[in-house]
């Protein structure tokens, strides 16, 4: 998976660059976020600066804590969460897609938590962030 499109410190994504370089893929991020602010408000939304190697992406906070974040790519972008142990434990209680268990059984471990990332090209893989969500807050 590739950093972000936009690694121009300088500039945050503008909404016309964004919706741009996305494209057909719009759509998909759109209803990643509606669900995220419909399911967890109070949301926040803020762009960040990773360093010139990841450059920038859109965290979905609620208070302190992050949810997802989304990092755009030419056509398609990337969603990264933290899962804990507990949330990687309930994930495996569920009907996931056996790529999707193996990406957080093997993902790498922070003091966060495992660092899953999933690329969105399709309105199944939003139906998978959706899920991988869900778990997430769930096991807050």
């Amino acid at each position: 998976m590739s950093p972000s499109f936009f690694l121009d410190k300088q500039r945050a994504p503008s909404p016309q660059a964004l919706s741009s370089i996305l494209g057909k893929s719009q759509s998909l991020w759109d209803d990643i976020k509606a669900h995220v602010v419909s399911q967890y408000e109070p949301v926040v939304e803020a762009w960040g600066y990773s360093g010139k190697h990841y450059g920038w992406s859109l965290g979905l906070k609620q208070k302190k804590r992050s949810i997802v974040y989304l990092i755009p790519g030419e056509g398609v972008f990337v969603c990264s969460l933290a899962f804990s142990e507990k949330a990687a434990a309930e994930a495996r209680t569920r009907s996931l897609p056996a790529a999707v268990m193996k990406m957080i059984d093997e993902a790498k471990r922070f003091p966060e938590g495992r660092a899953v990332r999933l690329e969105v090209k399709l309105t199944k893989d939003v139906a998978i962030i959706k899920e991988l969500v869900d778990i997430k807050m769930s096991c807050i």
